[in-house]
């Protein structure tokens, strides 16, 4: 297919030259719900990330589904990757890889390239600018302020993220060392919650910003969908600093003629 471009779920900016979030996705009844914690990387212009800032909550992920692998939960088309279950490590790249390349199970679960528990697994893209903002106060939505800071966070909002979630599965015995990055998950999904946005892979046709595979951003695509994220946040004021500060990490791109 080549190379293609996705775009941020939550501001609509191209991810091409950007780094991003990747959270792995689940779905459920009317929609998804998160399965990871965010992945911070390059956006690969793959429709995933590359790069990843390795830290304890990827080992975590990593050795989880690698178990998985191994006792056959989690599955991989074995014409598409080398996993077996003799495999010894797991690389996050390669398994959100395979979380992304789902995107035909979309509209045909049997298209899946990855299941686990028999459900395909997707991939959501923030850039990672945009994340960032919600480790800060106070986001405006527009409709009202949502505080979202993260040290306002409470055990019982964190146990609320994780019940009846494989995420608890996942993270559950991890949870306090991996607090700070269970209550910025918590703030993102707060945020989505007051608003018309939701967790949604970036391919799938009913979310706000959804681009198809294989579509390119150029100079001029990438500085439209700025200007239309800039009008989007208008009365949000810390998308907005969070835009430009993504804007400044993407500057030679918009500049290219």
């Amino acid at each position: 297919m080549g190379f293609y471009d996705y775009r941020c779920m939550i501001s609509g900016v191209s991810l091409r030259g950007a780094q991003a979030v990747a959270v792995a996705l689940r779905p459920v009844q009317n929609g998804y719900r998160p399965l990871s914690l965010g992945v911070i990387g390059q956006y690969d212009r793959y429709g995933c990330v590359d790069g990843v800032l390795a830290d304890h909550g990827t080992e975590v992920l990593a050795d989880y589904f690698l178990a998985r692998l191994r006792d056959g939960r989690f599955a991989v088309r074995a014409e598409w990757t080398g996993f077996t279950r003799a495999t010894e490590r797991l690389h996050i790249e390669e398994l959100f890889q395979c979380f992304e390349r789902n995107y035909d199970a979309l509209d045909d679960r049997s298209a899946a390239v990855a299941t686990f528990d028999g459900e395909p697994v997707f991939l959501a893209l923030i850039a990672h600018a945009i994340w960032d903002a919600f480790a800060d106060s106070d986001i405006n939505t527009g409709d009202g302020a949502i505080d979202t800071a993260e040290s306002h966070a409470t055990p019982n909002d964190l146990a609320a993220l994780l019940t009846d979630s494989p995420t608890a599965e996942i993270y559950g015995p991890h949870a306090t060392t991996l607090a700070p990055q269970l209550r910025h998950l918590l703030a993102v999904d707060q945020f989505l919650a007051a608003t018309t946005l939701r967790w949604s892979p970036q391919s799938d046709q009913t979310q706000r910003y959804a681009e198809s595979p294989g579509t390119q951003h150029f100079s001029d695509d990438m500085r439209r969908l700025l200007t239309q994220a800039e009008s989007d946040y208008a009365d949000t004021p810390h998308l907005r600093a969070a835009l430009k500060t993504y804007a400044d990490s993407i500057h030679d791109l918009l500049d290219d003629a």
